[in-house]
């Protein structure tokens, strides 16, 4: 199941790491950024660019899973506080400074971007014989 990601970057280089943690792990996009960074967005391929949606106000969206924040601690927390009074389901927010992406000594936890999901199937029902379950 795909997780929307909501990008948060500071710079374009935080941007594209932002972009390359979500499609390492398969999801779509949400990006609210300033003009200047997003620009970068135009000259991606298009297969790539139909992955990510522009927001201009992403505390309407109700679709966000995970969130990605690139900035000092003060800007994390902010956006911390207002992800947190968001109605809906529990959103994850991932932080990093624009110096720790730039120097690759801080990362964003993939982990955290996918989803999993279990199915688990009664087969005592049946005797422990999950055979006789399919017999109709």
């Amino acid at each position: 199941m795909s997780l929307q990601v909501l990008l948060l970057p500071e710079t374009q280089s935080g941007l594209l790491i932002q972009i390359g943690a979500a499609l390492a792990t398969g999801n779509p996009m949400l990006v609210k950024a300033e003009s200047a960074i997003v620009g970068v967005l135009s000259r991606m391929p298009v297969d790539l660019a139909t992955r990510i949606e522009r927001v201009s106000d992403w505390k309407n969206v109700s679709s966000i899973a995970s969130v990605l924040v690139e900035g000092p601690p003060q800007r994390v927390l902010e956006i911390n506080r207002m992800v947190a009074g968001l109605m809906g389901r529990i959103v994850t927010v991932q932080g990093a400074s624009t110096s720790g992406l730039e120097r690759g000594t801080e990362h964003y936890c993939l982990d955290w971007l996918i989803e999993e999901v279990s199915t688990s199937i009664n087969t005592a029902a049946a005797g422990g014989n999950a055979s006789l379950m399919a017999i109709s």
